[in-house]
């Protein structure tokens, strides 16, 4: 469970970095380099997020929210 949620949150923010950088198109064009470069950085830090350690995880995610 704690994987696939992990690699589906990872996923959304990539596909939401994608789509301010022009590559998606979801109703319109939106494109913000600064908001792409956001949301692929919160995809990243879901990326390293590891279940061994859930303490330093869910600091993390508290910080991220």
């Amino acid at each position: 469970m704690w994987a696939k949620n992990k690699e589906d949150c990872q996923k959304n923010m990539a596909e939401v970095a994608e789509f301010f950088l022009g590559n998606r198109n979801w109703g319109g064009e939106h494109k913000d380099d600064d908001l792409a470069e956001y949301f692929q950085r919160i995809a990243n830090t879901i990326e390293d997020f590891e279940y061994k350690d859930t303490t330093k995880s869910g600091r993390k995610i508290q910080k991220m929210m």
